[in-house]
């Protein structure tokens, strides 16, 4: 009886002595820094665009690889789109390129419905949703989709395609 007691008590102690080691583990630098870092609208923004991003092109035949980011040198919100299989000929590279920034504007860009809310699908997310700052610009939307440029790459037969466009406006720059 007296060894059955002593197991249990052996097995308490085991038990509280590791419980006790849990309960005051505490989260390493790398956690640390991360839990006190603070997450900016930018930050919340670009997640909800590059969400969005993911279901663009979910249904396309040909698969995308969509990114999006902010570049602090050109102060705009680059949305990246590379094409992984090769198109033939040319001119069908420089077509799809030029359907992809018509579909990326048409799916992010201000639609009629949008418009009466003053946002994008691209620049809602940057913003508080279930309220308003006051120290908020009144034109944070449209500011926004001014700042959001799309950067297609796609491989041609003899070359690769690059497609360049501002999600507001009609103008497309392609280089070969």
């Amino acid at each position: 009886m007296n060894s059955i007691k002593a197991a249990c008590v052996a097995w308490v102690l085991a038990i509280g002595m590791l419980g006790a080691r849990v309960a005051y583990a505490g989260p390493d630098a790398t956690a640390d820094y991360l839990m006190k870092e603070p997450v900016t609208m930018m930050d919340v923004g670009l997640l909800q665009l590059n969400i969005a991003l993911d279901q663009v092109f979910r249904e396309d035949a040909t698969p995308y690889v969509t990114i999006a980011g902010y570049s602090r040198p050109e102060n705009q919100i680059v949305v990246d789109v590379l094409g992984l299989t090769e198109i033939s000929p040319q001119s069908a590279a420089v077509a799809e390129c030029k359907r992809l920034i018509g579909k990326l504007r048409g799916v992010l860009g201000p639609s009629t419905q949008q418009a009466v809310l003053g946002k994008s699908l691209a620049s809602s997310g940057f913003a508080h949703a279930g309220f308003s700052k006051a120290n908020e610009p009144t034109s944070l939307a449209s500011d926004i989709d001014r700042m959001i440029r799309f950067k297609v790459v796609l491989l041609g037969k003899s070359a690769v395609v690059h497609c360049e466009a501002p999600m507001l406006g009609t103008e497309i720059l392609i280089t070969q």
